[in-house]
C-alpha cells in the first residue's frame, strides 16, 4: 500500500516527523523506516529515526551531512552495521547491516507487523496489517530471522502496552521449534532429569 502522505489522514505522519523531514535526508536510496513512523501516526513519544538505505554510499553520504550540520556520533558498531548520531535531541540511526532495491523490499523484512512502515519523505509504503495492528496495539508476526532480536522486540512492545496475539505466538514457538536459532533443526529429544 503506498500513501502519500501529503494528503489526507496520512497528514499527521508528515506534521509528526516536520523536525526529521527538514533534515532534507530522504530521497529515493535513503528511507525513514519502523517504530518512527508508527509513533508518528498515532502521535506517540518517538525514540528514534532508524534510517535504510539502497547502498553504503547512501549511507556515508547521509552521515556527512548529519555532521556538517552539527551531529555528534555517540555509537559506531565495530563491524561497520550500525551508526547512531544526535542532533537537537534527535537519536538517529544509521542502520547498514543490511542494503535494499526498494521501501517495499525493505519493510517485508521487519518482523513485527506493526512496524512495517516505510517513507522517502513523499510516499508512505506500509501494509494494511500494519496500521490495523498500530491502532489496536496487537504484536503479530510477519517473520522472524533473527529470533531473540524479535523476542527483545516483543517484550519493548509489550510494555508499550501493545498485546501479544495468539497466533504470533504459535507462529514464534511453532518456528524456533522447526528451524531452531541457529538455522537447523531442534533436537527433539524429551530431557529426563
Amino acid at each position: 500500500m503506498i500513501i502519500d502522505i501529503h494528503k489526507g489522514h496520512a497528514k499527521i505522519v508528515k506534521n509528526n516527523l516536520v523536525q526529521f523531514f527538514d533534515l532534507g535526508l530522504l530521497n529515493d536510496n535513503t528511507w525513514l523506516a519502523g517504530g518512527a513512523l508508527r509513533s508518528a501516526l498515532t502521535g506517540a513519544e518517538i525514540s528514534d529515526y532508524d534510517m535504510f538505505f539502497r547502498s553504503l554510499l547512501d549511507a556515508a553520504r547521509v552521515e556527512v551531512e548529519l555532521e556538517s550540520l552539527g551531529a555528534e556520533t555517540v555509537f559506531k558498531c565495530p563491524q561497520g552495521k550500525l551508526t547512531t548520531m544526535k542532533y537537537k535531541g534527535m537519536k538517529i540511526q544509521l542502520i547498514t547491516e543490511f542494503f535494499y532495491q526498494d521501501m517495499n523490499h525493505l519493510i517485508d523484512t521487519f518482523d513485527i507487523t506493526a512496524c512495517r512502515f516505510a517513507t522517502d519523505g513523499k510516499v508512505m509504503f506500509t501494509k494494511y496489517s500494519a496500521i490495523r495492528d498500530t491502532y489496536n496495539k496487537k504484536i503479530n508476526l510477519h517473520r522472524v530471522d533473527f529470533p531473540v532480536a524479535t523476542m527483545k522486540r516483543v517484550a519493548k512492545y509489550a510494555a508499550k502496552g501493545y498485546k501479544l496475539t495468539s497466533k504470533a505466538a504459535t507462529f514464534f514457538v511453532e518456528l524456533v521449534y522447526n528451524r531452531g536459532v541457529d538455522g537447523k533443526e531442534l533436537d527433539t529429544r524429551i530431557y529426563i532429569d
